[in-house]
């Protein structure tokens, strides 16, 4: 019997510029097996990059990265792969900063400090959101703990 994740596993790309935060992410969201880890890039331009080839459901992105900024890898991506929701890793100290990765085309955002059961449900809840649409996320009550801002259609 083959191990590995289950099909229709969500495709999680990291990217962040933090080797070692990086590192404990894959840890973490490897041990879920409702997700995929398909690749993890160091930067901006290789977050693209990746992201054009692999095709992931979500992208799980620092805000401050190098080569190429968050900002502008987000627009990059949700350009070239419409279907690949960004989710955005910070301080809440940069409201600024999220607004513009936000208005970029980033599906929500994170804090950095966010705890590990937050994270997934958070992921869980964006792939819901965007496989099934708004309403079905309400009445399931499937909605992002940690995200600052992710949009779940009108009320």
């Amino acid at each position: 019997m083959a191990s590995g994740p289950p099909t229709g596993a969500i495709r999680v790309l990291l990217a962040d510029g933090d080797h070692l935060l990086a590192r404990q992410l894959m840890r973490t969201l490897s041990a879920e097996e409702r997700f995929d880890i398909i690749g993890c890039a160091r930067d901006g331009r290789e977050a693209v990059e990746l992201a054009t080839s692999l095709l992931p459901d979500v992208v799980l992105m620092g805000l401050e990265m190098p080569a190429l900024d968050a900002v502008e890898a987000t627009r990059r991506i949700r350009a070239r792969v419409p279907s690949a929701r960004v989710l955005i890793m910070g301080s809440p100290d940069e409201p600024d900063d999220v607004d513009v990765a936000l208005a970029a085309g980033a599906a929500g955002f994170v804090r950095r400090s966010c705890a590990s059961a937050e994270l997934v449900a958070t992921i869980l809840g964006l792939a819901l959101v965007f496989a099934f649409g708004p309403a079905v996320a309400r009445a399931t009550g499937e909605r992002p703990v940690c995200a600052r801002s992710v949009d779940l259609g009108s009320r």
